[in-house]
């Protein structure tokens, strides 16, 4: 179903650098960040199915910290153009999103523990960037970590039906969707 060129172990790997050249680097490294998503783009068989899946599920990250920035819960030192949170930011999104079907596949069909791992990992994960420098938050340490968890726990079912509905071929969601009524039923 999903034809990868790369183990999942690269991926993860993959996803690290996309993580550390973003915060260490920010907007100096937004070529090189662009880039590492191209390699992965290459990597596939499928790499529009791929790229569905990024720019879908990278939307709604990037809606999501758009919205924490436009509330005072993120603050970036650089200003920003476009959106309002910076393009180092949105290429973490389009990195993660590059994860749900690899290394990160294992928690597909687990939504609760998907929400429950996001629910802590993303607190951690903002944190470390703060520490680094890249964000601040205009809320105390605890309210911060609180309302991103929150907000993961609540996007991880939209982002693991994206990825579905993304790898799914053509007509298989209507039937997909019958059988989940059905079993719902019974």
């Amino acid at each position: 179903m999903h034809s990868v060129d790369y183990p999942k172990w690269l991926n993860f790997l993959w996803f690290q650098c996309i993580w550390f050249v973003a915060i260490l680097g920010r907007e100096q490294t937004q070529w090189l960040l662009l880039a590492l998503l191209l390699v992965h783009l290459a990597l596939f068989k499928d790499w529009k199915t791929e790229t569905k899946l990024m720019l879908l599920c990278g939307s709604v990250g990037v809606l999501l910290d758009s919205l924490f920035a436009w509330h005072g819960v993120f603050n970036f030192a650089e200003p920003t153009t476009l959106l309002p949170i910076p393009v180092w930011l949105v290429a973490i999104w389009l990195g993660f999103a590059g994860t749900l079907r690899h290394s990160l596949s294992y928690l597909l069909p687990h939504p609760v523990l998907a929400m429950l791992g996001a629910g802590v990992a993303a607190p951690l994960s903002y944190f470390a960037g703060m520490r680094l420098g890249a964000v601040e938050f205009g809320l105390g340490d605890w309210q911060a970590a609180t309302l991103i968890g929150a907000a993961w726990i609540g996007i991880m079912p939209l982002l693991i039906y994206i990825c579905n509905w993304a790898t799914m071929p053509h007509g298989d969601l209507q039937r997909s969707e019958a059988l989940a009524a059905k079993q719902t039923i019974e």
